[in-house]
């Protein structure tokens, strides 16, 4: 058979050859392999790759006139047409996709034995990817502990048909369809590994797992104010805390007096201070911090009252009194941010009375001769007291008598004996007979004797007479 030579032919396939030499594979993509057709031979004549590899069979120059055919199944391939090899591109390519051998030839020269085998293996599968979205590695959650295990699966070269959960050894369920989740509930507290585990539809398996620890929460109680304690305004309040942890260590208790935080204590006595605390209410709480960051909050509730106001109206403070006396005693009550529910009338140490409804009033009868506190407490509607008091005397009343008078041209003067603090007056009347008392002084004793002149005194006969005013 005659071949003819073509420098520029030879020149071109020699450089397409060496180019394809130079191929590699790329990452996620098939091999090359190339093939030489030489006279009489394909070089290598049994060429082994994997599915998804390139074969190129490429003219050696100064061979004679070539072709490659194949009549294998599931593919089969001819090159050129069945025309000669030896013009451009000078070259054949074939992608094997499917595993298997595939037998070819060159039908120009099969009897010299110009056969070739391209066997091509099944891809190795890829494992499935698993992907643990929830809980992260080293999530602390409180005991008893329900927790949620989510996953993403996918497989690469086929399908991802199970993801099995766990719990340490223990199977939670499996799924065999997104989305992929289990859950495992009341967790008591220790240490565990949660792992998903995915399969494709070869069988391939992987697993992700992670580490999560259920944690006992610590313990705190406010053991100082009591709830519903009430204080009186402006109140500075003092709050005391006990703390624990079962399983670890108490690291910090926080105080908070609404959002507002108090103070920070890392160890014992846990304590906080509030002070001038106007009227209202509040809540008071202690947070309590582990080791492993579980929190417990204790809060409680406290009310600030800003108290009752009372005032004894009757009788005034330094008050004297005739034994034995009677005693009216008045008070006005009021509350600023609630109710008065009670006002308290005492002597001394004695209950007179209780009283809920104006006016507020108590009354005391017979008292003998001696010094006396009057108080009167009032209440609000949160149990607040304020009180007010007042000192009164009681004396014995002395003897009426009436000093030697004394009688110079126009002024009349006298004295007489009386109880400091007590009120007298003095009258006068023309006559005995018929008498026309009228008052012309009366005086609250500041001193004894009480001196009296009537500057108005004539040459006319009178009389007078002092008496003492009947206590108030």
């Amino acid at each position: 058979m005659s071949m003819k030579f073509s420098p520029k032919k030879y020149f071109a396939t020699v450089l397409t050859a060496f180019l394809l030499c130079l191929i590699r594979p790329l990452s996620g993509l098939g091999a090359i392999v190339n093939v030489s057709v030489a006279n009489n031979s394909f070089a290598p004549a049994t060429a082994n790759i994997n599915a998804g590899d390139k074969v190129i069979w490429t003219w050696a120059p100064n061979s004679f006139s070539h072709n490659v055919v194949s009549e294998s199944t599931p593919s089969a391939w001819v090159f050129p047409n069945n025309n000669a090899l030896q013009s451009t591109p000078f070259a054949f390519t074939n992608t094997f996709n499917s595993a298997g051998s595939f037998p070819y030839e060159c039908t120009l020269h099969v009897s010299s034995g110009m056969v070739g085998t391209i066997n091509v293996a099944a891809a190795a599968n890829q494992p499935p990817i698993i992907t643990i979205t929830n809980p992260t590695s080293g999530t602390v959650f409180i005991a008893p502990a329900n927790v949620t295990v989510q996953a993403s699966a996918s497989d690469s070269d086929g399908t991802v048909t199970n993801v099995q959960f766990r719990i340490g050894s223990t199977v939670l369920t499996n799924k065999a369809a997104a989305p992929f989740s289990a859950v495992t509930n009341n967790l008591p507290t220790g240490s565990y590994t949660l792992s998903a585990i995915a399969s494709d539809n070869l069988g391939a398996k992987t697993t992700n797992s992670v580490n999560i620890i259920v944690d006992a929460p610590p313990s705190v109680t406010i053991t100082n104010p009591a709830s519903g304690a009430v204080f009186t305004a402006p109140a500075n309040v003092t709050v005391q805390a006990s703390a624990s942890d079962s399983d670890g260590t108490v690291t910090n208790v926080q105080f908070l007096i609404g959002s507002t935080v108090l103070t920070n204590k890392v160890t014992a006595p846990f304590s906080a201070v509030t002070n001038n605390l106007p009227a209202g209410n509040y809540t008071l709480s202690a947070i309590a911090s582990d080791n492993l960051g579980a929190k417990t909050t204790n809060s409680m509730s406290i009310i600030v009252d800003a108290p009752p106001s009372i005032t004894i109206t009757n009788p005034a403070s330094g008050t004297v009194l005739s034994a034995p006396a009677n005693v009216t005693i008045k008070a006005s009550a009021s509350d600023t941010d609630g109710t008065v529910t009670n006002v308290q009338f005492l002597v001394g140490s004695i209950v007179l009375t209780n009283t809920a409804a104006v006016p507020f009033s108590a009354v005391t009868n017979n008292l003998a001769a001696g010094n006396y506190t009057l108080s009167a407490i009032a209440s609000d509607n949160n149990g607040v007291k304020s009180t007010n008091a007042v000192a009164i005397s009681v004396v014995t009343p002395l003897p009426l008598a009436i000093n030697a008078p004394q009688l110079s041209s126009a002024s009349f003067q006298f004295s007489f004996a009386a109880n400091i603090g007590l009120s007298y007056v003095v009258q006068w009347s023309t006559n005995l007979t018929s008498p026309n008392w009228i008052p012309i002084f009366t005086s609250t004793a500041a001193s004894n004797p009480v001196v009296f002149v009537d500057n108005h005194a004539t040459n006319s006969p009178g009389f007078y007479r002092v008496g003492r005013l009947p206590n108030p």
